[in-house]
């Protein structure tokens, strides 16, 4: 009797193993996929009754540990990649604010060359090479790409604003969350 009560045993612990890996594997599939953990959804999956989580101290504080883990390092990725994003996003503005400066020089210089020219045609007889001045193609085709130009990086250098705010905002909170994640681990 007593080799049949031992072979019940082990074949209950084996059983046990079996589903404790399920568990952890249906855990591990959902953290990848960076689904929302609850321990209903995940005895199903596991093919468990939700009975066997709870009363598996050991096995619900291995599922709550791997999900800490799992969301300090989704924080972490996070906070790094906006780190990147953000001192990208204030190189990238600093490069379009030279280069609208450098546009802003330029159009200056063709408003002095045609004032220049319009200037000099108050003469009478400069009225007609000022007025060939003034119809002159290039120079009004000139000016108004660059004032489009200008237009088109003064609307990007909003957006990369914008865009860097959004960005320190979702560091602040980030921070926040992990600030609280280390809180609670250090009340623990």
């Amino acid at each position: 009797m007593a080799d049949r009560s031992d072979a019940m045993r082990k074949a209950r612990a084996l059983r046990s193993d079996q589903k404790r890996q399920r568990v952890l594997s249906a855990l591990d599939a959902s953290l990848e996929r960076g689904e929302e953990i609850a321990m209903s959804a995940l005895a199903k999956r596991a093919q468990v009754s939700r009975t066997f989580l709870y009363d598996n101290e050991d096995l619900r504080a291995e599922i709550e540990l791997r999900i800490r883990v799992a969301q300090d390092r989704a924080a972490a990725g996070l906070m790094s990649g906006a780190r990147v994003s953000a001192m990208s996003l204030r190189a990238e503005i600093e490069n379009y604010k030279a280069l609208n400066r450098q546009h802003r020089r330029e159009i200056d210089a063709l408003k002095r060359r045609l004032s220049e020219a319009v200037g000099a045609g108050v003469l009478q007889a400069e009225l007609p090479a000022v007025a060939d001045a003034l119809a002159d193609e290039h120079y009004q085709q000139q000016i108004g790409r660059l004032e489009g130009e200008n237009y088109k990086l003064q609307e990007r250098i909003a957006v990369l604003e914008e865009e860097l705010e959004a960005a320190r905002d979702v560091n602040r909170k980030l921070m926040g969350r992990v600030n609280r994640s280390e809180a609670e681990v250090a009340g623990v």
